[in-house]
């Protein structure tokens, strides 16, 4: 679960499953969000209980929004455009916002 502040900081935390067993992680970061809903993702993780946090991946995204009266819907469609040495970016997604309240949500 990660959350995107007003100011572009990315926090929370995340399971990243690669090669081997799921690891839980911290995750920090930066957004930058265009005026056209583009955007470009840095982020940073460790593994829970470490001290040393690795670049993990650089993303690419369009940020779709729908609103109606009541209700505001944001999906960010990410691609992975650098996810360190000896990667291939190959994985692409959506994310969806399931609270426009920090910390209302948790696993």
């Amino acid at each position: 679960m990660l959350s995107i502040g007003y100011d572009g900081t990315v926090s929370g935390g995340a399971s990243v499953s690669g090669f081997g067993p799921v690891m839980d992680a911290e995750v920090l970061g930066t957004a930058q969000i265009n005026s056209d809903c583009t955007g470009k993702m840095s982020l940073k993780i460790r593994q829970k209980g470490t001290t040393t946090w690795t670049t993990a991946e650089t993303d690419r995204f369009v940020a779709e929004i729908s609103s109606s009266m009541f209700t505001q819907e944001v999906t960010l469609v990410i691609t992975m455009v650098d996810l360190g040495k000896a990667m291939y970016p190959a994985v692409q997604g959506t994310w969806k916002r399931i609270s426009p309240v920090p910390d209302a949500v948790s696993w």
